[in-house]
Order: C-alpha cells, then structure tokens, then sequence
C-alpha cells in the first residue's frame, strides 16, 4: 500500500494522470485480497498487482479504453481456470487527472495578476520571463518561475490538450514570436492579450506563415470574458475566467 502512495503522490508532483484499481469484492477462488490496489497509466505501465494474468490485463484494457471518464466505475470481471475454478472479481476504477498546466509568458503587470489567481483557482502555474529582475521581484506561492534568455526558448511537447496558454509579454514583436511556436503546439487553449487590431495584424501575419482558419479559431483575442475590464487585475478576472469557462466546457 505504501509503494502505491508514494507512486500516486509522485504521478499527482508531475501532473501524470492514472488510473487506481482497487478489488472490492471476489467471489470464488481468487488469491488477491479485497482492498488490494494497482495504478494504471495511459502508457500500460503499471505500479502494484491485482493479480496479475488475465485479470491484470484485462483491468488494463478496460481502464485504457474509458481513459479520460471523470466518474468512478465499478465493473465485474469473470476468471475462468477450468469448471471447477472459476472466479467473479470486483474492481472498482478512480479516475485521478492533474490539475490543468497554465503557461504564462510575460510577468508584467497582467501575467502576474493572473498568475496569482491561477494558483488560487488550482491551476499548475509556469510563469515565464526574460526579465530575471522582474521574476525575482514576484512572490507568489505555488506558482512556478521560469527564466529565459529568449522568450521562444521552451518545448511545445510539454504542451498536451488540457494545456492552457496566455501571451502577454512586454511587446508585439515576443508576443508573435511565442505565439507562432505555440500556435503549432497542442496546447488546448491559447490566450492573447491585445485589441482588435492587433488580432486583424497577427492574424495577417499567420496566414501568411501558412496557419489556417481553423487554427487561427484557437486563439482567444483579445482574450477575457467581456466585463468592460480596466485595470490589470480586473482583466486578469476576466481571463480565468474565461480560462475556467473553458475548463469545464472541455472536460
């Protein structure tokens, strides 16, 4: 049971989703008891044993095949040795998925309002910077702080569809230099702070780089529910807001 702790507390650290199986109730000859548990991770990589044999991959199957349900499941699995061996096993599945990763570039005034928001809303903040004295200056609990040298110097394979996204750095010129290499990421959501114009511009430029309707439709500018926000706090509410909206509209 504690490895099985330790091996979730550690997937939760890392923003890993799995999957734990526990046996709630056997019937027949079975040699687990109830209340033995196994985690079960998208790759079929496992910690722990229910068992093993069929059973064990049959669990994995099943847990693979509703991957990403929100709900607990309780399914019956039958075990069949020969006639006289025959088992009826009760697995119950939790679902355990992290905390959705929020990528913030640009620390001013509105990346580090939203920032401090995010971390109270439970999201996994990295907040991003080429300005090292401006990012030591910021406190703000559980959220991490990144510095670059340049502000296109990060991995968009970190980026997954429950990944959030917001560009708000010190200029247009980084703006559009992130936002070029994250619109080709799989980030799920992409915010922008800027007006109108800037959309109409950006987007002129993206069009000729290649990216398409369809892609450009991602990119939330300028970004926020619209509340006739004014200062930079009150447009952070706005956007995680709209972050939050967004959320639960995917999942």
């Amino acid at each position: 049971m504690v490895e099985i702790l330790k091996a979730a507390n550690k997937a939760i650290e890392e923003s890993k989703a799995f999957i734990m199986v526990t046996i709630l109730g056997v019937e027949g000859s079975f040699p687990q008891k109830i209340g033995t548990k196994m985690l079960i991770f998208n790759d079929r990589s496992t910690v722990g044993s229910i068992g093993g044999g069929s059973l064990e991959a049959q669990a994995i199957d099943f847990a693979l095949s509703y991957w990403g349900f929100k709900e607990a499941i309780i399914q019956k699995f039958v075990l069949v040795q020969d006639e006289q061996n025959i088992a009826e096993v009760q697995l119950l599945f939790e679902p355990f998925s992290p905390p959705n990763r929020l990528y913030i570039f640009g620390a001013g005034h509105v990346g580090s309002s939203v920032a401090k928001l995010s971390e109270f809303t439970g999201f996994k903040t990295i907040l991003i910077d080429d300005r090292k004295e401006l990012l030591q200056g910021i406190n703000i609990p559980n959220v991490e702080k990144k510095y670059v040298t340049s502000l296109d110097d990060f991995d968009t394979d970190l980026f997954d569809e429950s990944t959030l996204v917001l560009i708000s750095t010190r200029s247009h010129s980084t703006d559009f230099l992130v936002l070029s290499k994250v619109i080709n990421s799989k980030a799920g959501y992409i915010g922008l702070l800027g007006s109108k114009k800037k959309k109409e511009n950006f987007f002129k430029k993206l069009k000729e780089k290649g990216i398409s309707e369809k892609e450009l439709l991602r990119i939330n500018v300028p970004v926020g529910l619209d509340i006739g926000a004014k200062t930079a706090k009150e447009i952070a509410v706005s956007i995680i807001a709209q972050m939050i909206k967004w959320k639960y509209s995917n999942n």
